[in-house]
């Protein structure tokens, strides 16, 4: 071959090959971000349930305590949507406890487990009234 077929297929397979590197690069770096933007937004999507859980259950807490407290009186549909949004609540903590430390950090799942671990009791309101009525007895 002549020095000038060299030279010009040098000249042409340098920036070709040049590219070639730079698109398979670039591709599997977008590639990895994307990953790991799609894992953050299942962190998000873990998270969110296990953050809004808290708020109904205060929310129907605070609905309990008011009704005992201050005799406020609530439509029984605003009482169907707090126990149902608490009963929500309970069942997504619940999913999250299961989930693990899939998703979310080793920390949060011990702290949902230790919380699902607590035993059930029932409402300190029906103890109150219990002892109200035994002691109005006397």
């Amino acid at each position: 071959m002549s020095s000038g077929v060299i030279q010009f297929t040098t000249s042409l397979l340098t920036p070709l090959l040049v590219a070639v590197v730079t698109a398979v690069l670039t591709v599997q770096l977008s590639f990895r971000r994307f990953q790991a933007e799609r894992w953050w937004d299942r962190k998000a999507d873990a998270y969110s349930p296990i953050i809004e859980a808290p708020h109904h259950l205060v929310a129907y807490t605070t609905m309990t305590y008011e009704r005992w407290t201050e005799e406020a009186n609530f439509s029984e549909d605003y009482k169907r949507e707090m126990e149902e949004s608490s009963g929500k609540a309970f069942k997504e903590l619940r999913i999250a406890t299961g989930i693990g430390a899939y998703v979310i950090s080793d920390e949060a799942a011990k702290i949902l487990s230790e919380l699902d671990a607590r035993p059930a009791h029932e409402n300190p309101y029906d103890q109150i009234e219990r002892d109200l009525s035994e002691y109005q007895r006397r």
